[in-house]
């Protein structure tokens, strides 16, 4: 079932032009029916790819290392080692910048260093860009309730609670 296979293989691409493994199996395919110019384009393109792939593409293995990250820079953190960990925080959001919660991390850490306004500033980008995350407006409330912005702290939990009553 040659055709078939070459379908699959085709949509294989399709779903991820890159994998290399499909487009070189593809290729052979193609070069053992007699298609060779076809093939060889195949073949080409997926030694471009390979070329073009630079390490740390994977983006499961970026997860895995932002979390190795994570866990040494809340060890930086809980003993005070501020600079580490925000340097290790950072790192983590550079391999997987849609978990959200190392941005509220690496804010607390800024904080605790004394950097107040780097830290709400960082808070008040993540909370625009995502607006109905309610864990930023929680810790941006704190962070105005420990500089006395009690009104400040209020409107950013009364917000949240309107995201999420509970």
């Amino acid at each position: 079932k040659i055709g078939k296979a070459i379908e699959s293989f085709r949509k294989a691409l399709k779903i991820d032009p890159k994998h290399t493994d499909t487009a070189i199996c593809l290729s052979v395919l193609l070069n053992d029916i007699g298609r060779y110019d076809e093939a060889k384009k195949v073949f080409e393109h997926a030694n471009t790819s390979i070329a073009e792939k630079r390490p740390g593409d994977d983006r499961a293995v970026d997860r895995k290392f932002s979390v190795k990250h994570v866990e040494l820079a809340d060890l930086y953190y809980r003993y005070k080692r501020f600079d580490e960990a925000i340097e290790e925080y950072s790192k983590a959001i550079q391999l997987d910048p849609k978990n959200l919660e190392v941005f509220i991390k690496r804010s607390k850490a800024y904080y605790k260093k004394g950097f107040v306004s780097r830290a709400i500033q960082e808070l008040q980008t993540l909370k625009k860009e995502n607006p109905g995350y309610t864990r930023v407006r929680i810790q941006l409330g704190l962070f105005h309730l420990n500089q006395g912005n009690v009104l400040d702290a209020e409107l950013e939990w009364e917000t949240a609670l309107e995201f999420d009553p509970n």
